[in-house]
């Protein structure tokens, strides 16, 4: 533990012990409920590319309560996507704000609209110059991913969901942030109850446990900085100008469901794609590393790790030629988008590291476009690559366990994959 960590307040868990923050994430993601959308996404793409209500309406589920009473749009296409995310003047991040409010803070640089949101993404990214970057590839990274990997290797079997990619990239977070060991259970549960959105009241009591917390260590590292990244947006400045502590903490509630979430979502699913289709996937990039990251953007096309980017109209305005009231919320169907250029062979529905004209056809919306493009976005790129290349170099022969069912990814507005069973020589 670093001295600065020790002298920050303690974190305080849940005050019931039964709570299961995990569950009640599954459940609200409906993994459950929705095993593949695409066949009935591609029937309402067909529709339409403007659908005048939620999109768990249309696959017959209730609204989430918050949004019941505001008239919705669901959109399923390019163009009318990027008419969306290219026009932050009309089409508002705003309506973030109320949706964080209860979890990662409304101060939130993610529901923030220019000029202030350019304002302070440019002091942001000054986080993530390569030099910090650098650093986590060749050092940080590499050894989590070792660590956990360790932990199977000489069985000859695992279950990678649960043994390798639910942990490296939460571990990879809790590493930028030079978090106490001691803490990292409950800061995990606490931040997971954040977009755990059908139990208000523990997100509400998660995010002031993180806030008082995260706050703190801001403060210690402040007065005694290091090279994480705690201490890093504690002194990173444009032009004189400083993130104020809000804002950060804010961020920082964030990183962990937004960071550790998507790369764990987005390996597994990564790893499903090229283990159904071993001979032609796994072999070719054995044979061939430069293909990986080619197979890190097919995973982000194929099946994007949230389904959806979601704006407010501020203005009576139009979206492909469809009507548009001020004040309706936008959500844009990213997973659908990114499958519709390809219906010919190989098709939509098929993981193709080989998939030609992939940037020609059109941009890949996983992680948004615009303004609000996602700030970590080549963090996460970096992790799926270094994973994949560290599991072929340690488990060549790695397949899929016969004795069990194929994997499948699951979940309508976040996809991924419940359990991946493989089998390796655990030589």
């Amino acid at each position: 533990m670093s001295s600065s960590a020790s002298a920050a307040k303690a974190i305080r868990p849940f005050a019931d012990p039964n709570f299961d923050a995990f569950a009640e994430w599954e459940r609200s993601i409906c993994m459950v409920e929705v095993e593949n959308p695409y066949p009935r996404l591609a029937e309402l793409r067909e529709q339409a590319a403007v659908h005048a209500q939620d999109v768990r309406e249309l696959f017959g589920l209730p609204p989430i309560a918050a949004w019941q009473d505001v008239p919705t749009y669901t959109i399923l296409g390019y163009d009318e996507a990027l008419e969306v995310l290219e026009r932050p003047d009309i089409f508002s991040n705003s309506i973030l704000a109320e949706l964080y409010a209860n979890g990662f803070g409304a101060n939130n640089l993610h529901a923030m609209d220019p000029p202030t949101h350019t304002m302070y993404r440019r002091i942001f990214q000054k986080a993530f110059l390569p030099k910090y970057i650098q650093a986590w590839r060749d050092e940080l990274l590499p050894s989590i991913i070792e660590h956990f990997i360790d932990g199977f290797a000489g069985d000859g079997h695992a279950e990678l969901i649960e043994q390798f990619c639910k942990k490296f990239p939460f571990h990879f977070v809790f590493g930028l942030l030079d978090l106490p060991r001691e803490d990292q259970q409950t800061f995990h549960e606490l931040a997971i109850s954040l977009i755990a959105t059908a139990n208000l009241g523990m997100m509400a009591e998660a995010s002031r446990s993180l806030g008082e917390y995260l706050l703190g260590l801001l403060q210690a590292r402040r007065a005694n900085p290091g090279k994480d990244l705690i201490s890093i947006l504690g002194q990173v400045e444009v032009d004189g100008l400083y993130i104020p502590d809000d804002i950060i903490v804010s961020f920082l509630r964030q990183l962990l469901t937004a960071g550790g979430g998507t790369t764990f979502h987005a390996t597994g699913t990564m790893l499903v794609g090229i283990l159904r289709n071993r001979e032609t996937q796994w072999e070719a990039l054995r044979a061939d590393r430069s293909l990986i990251p080619a197979a890190v953007e097919e995973a982000l096309r194929w099946d994007s790790p949230s389904m959806t980017v979601m704006r407010c109209a501020m203005e009576n305005t139009s979206v492909g030629g469809v009507p548009i009231q001020k004040g309706a919320r936008i959500v844009i169907l990213v997973s659908a988008i990114n499958r519709k250029p390809f219906a010919d062979s190989p098709g939509e529905n098929d993981f193709d590291i080989h998939r030609q004209g992939l940037r020609e056809k059109q941009l890949n919306l996983a992680f948004s476009h615009g303004p609000h493009i996602c700030i970590g976005r080549h963090l996460a790129q970096m992790e799926m690559g270094i994973a994949l290349n560290t599991l072929l170099d340690r488990f060549p022969d790695m397949r899929a366990d016969p004795d069990y069912p194929p994997p499948v990814v699951r979940g309508l507005i976040t996809r991924t994959p419940s359990e991946l069973y493989v089998v390796f020589d655990p030589s």
